[in-house]
C-alpha cells in the first residue's frame, strides 16, 4: 500500500506534455526510470523519488486527458507524430482493450529502502537526490527523510512567537535529542539528529510540544532578548564565514544547556518559582560568565563529555541543592 508523504496527499505534478509522454511511454511498453520507495511501516511504502511519476498515471488512470490543456497543433509537429495525434485528448476510458491491457500489465520497477535501513543511510539517499537541484539544508533533507507527526511537529513550533524568527529549526531538534540523552552522544551531530528523527518518528507529540513551549517561554521570560546569545560570540558573522553553524545569534551550546535545565527545573520547581526568582536567576548566570571553568567548558567541541560538563556547571551555579537562587 502507498502512502503519499505528509504533508500533502497528492504531489505536485509535472507539465502536461512530460505526464503525457510519460503515459506513452508506458503505452509503447518503454522503459521508464524506477520509483524509489521507502517502508515506512508493515506493507505500507511512501515513494521518496518518483511521485510525479506515479501521480501522472494515477492521474490518467483515474480520468485525465492527454494532453488536456495542450492543442493538438502543438504536440503534432511532423508526420511521425501521427500517433501522439490520435491519443491527443483521450482518457483511459477511450482507449482500446488492447491499449488498456499494455497499460494495466506495464511493470513499473521499484527500489525499495526497507525499514531497518541505517537512518544515516536514509539521510544521504535523499541528499543524493536533492543535488541536481538546488542547496537544501539539512534539517530540510531530513523533514523529507523522516517524515511524519514529528517533523511536522518541529515545523508547528518554529511559528511560536518567542522564536522572533531568529532559530535555526534544527534547533529544535537538537533540544529534543538533548533533552532525551546527551550523555549518549556519538560521532557526528548529523548521524545522531538522523536517529533521534527516525526513532521518534510517528511519535505522540502532544507532550513534547507542550514541554518545549513552556520551556521557551520561561526562558525568554528570564533572559530576554539575550537568552542563548554568548556574550563574547558573534554567532550570525561567525557562521557566515565558515558557511556552518547557526544561522542566528543563538549559540548551540548555550540553547543546549539552558533549554535542557530549564526543563528539568520546571518539573521540579514549577513556572511560578522560577519566573519569581527570574532577577536572581539571571544576575547568577551573567555571574556564571566569571567562572574560569564555564568559560574553558564553552570552548570544549561537542561530546557527550562537554554536554554533560556544560550542564552540570550551569545547573551547579543557578540551581544549588536548596533550589534556585
Amino acid at each position: 500500500m502507498f502512502a503519499w508523504p505528509s504533508p500533502t496527499n497528492v504531489p505536485a505534478r509535472i507539465t502536461d506534455f512530460q505526464a503525457s509522454g510519460l503515459v506513452l511511454t508506458v503505452l509503447g511498453e518503454r522503459l521508464v526510470q524506477p520509483v524509489i520507495l521507502e517502508e515506512t511501516t508493515d506493507s505500507r511504502y511512501s515513494p521518496i523519488d518518483g511521485k510525479q511519476r506515479l501521480a501522472s498515471l494515477l492521474s490518467f488512470l483515474n480520468g485525465e486527458r492527454l494532453w488536456e490543456h495542450a492543442p493538438v497543433e502543438l504536440v503534432v509537429s511532423n508526420d511521425d507524430d501521427d500517433e501522439d495525434a490520435w491519443f491527443h485528448g483521450k482518457t483511459y476510458k477511450d482507449l482500446g482493450k488492447e491499449w488498456q491491457r499494455r497499460f494495466g500489465n506495464y511493470t513499473l520497477h521499484c527500489v525499495i529502502i526497507t525499514n531497518d535501513t541505517d537512518p544515516d543511510v536514509i539521510f544521504k539517499i535523499y541528499d543524493d537526490l536533492n543535488s541536481g537541484g538546488r542547496d537544501h539544508t539539512k534539517q530540510q533533507i531530513r523533514k523529507a527523510a523522516f517524515h511524519g507527526s514529528y517533523m511536522s511537529l518541529l515545523e508547528d513550533l518554529i511559528k511560536t512567537p518567542d522564536f522572533k524568527e531568529e532559530v535555526d529549526r534544527e534547533l529544535v531538534l537538537r533540544y529534543f535529542a538533548m533533552k532525551n540523552g546527551g550523555d549518549d552522544f556519538k560521532g557526528s551531530l548529523t548521524k545522531w539528529l538522523n536517529s533521534e528523527a527516525k526513532q521518534r518518528r510517528n511519535a505522540d507529540t502532544a507532550a513534547f510540544s507542550r514541554d518545549f513551549s513552556t520551556t521557551l517561554s520561561v526562558a525568554r521570560a528570564i533572559f530576554g532578548n539575550s537568552a542563548f546569545r554568548h556574550p563574547g560570540v558573534d554567532t550570525v558573522k561567525k557562521a557566515k564565514a565558515s558557511s556552518k553553524g547557526p544561522t542566528s545569534n543563538i549559540h548551540p551550546y548555550l540553547w543546549d544547556t539552558i533549554m535542557v535545565v530549564l526543563s528539568d527545573a520546571l518539573k521540579m520547581q514549577g513556572r511560578p518559582r522560577l519566573q519569581q526568582r527570574g532577577d536572581a536567576i539571571k544576575a547568577a548566570y551573567q555571574q556564571l560568565w566569571q567562572n574560569p571553568q564555564w568559560l574553558d567548558a564553552m570552548e570544549k567541541r561537542l561530546s557527550a563529555a562537554s554536554i554533560m560538563l556544560r550542564r552540570d556547571l550551569f545547573k551547579a551555579h543557578i540551581l544549588p541543592p536548596d533550589g534556585f537562587v
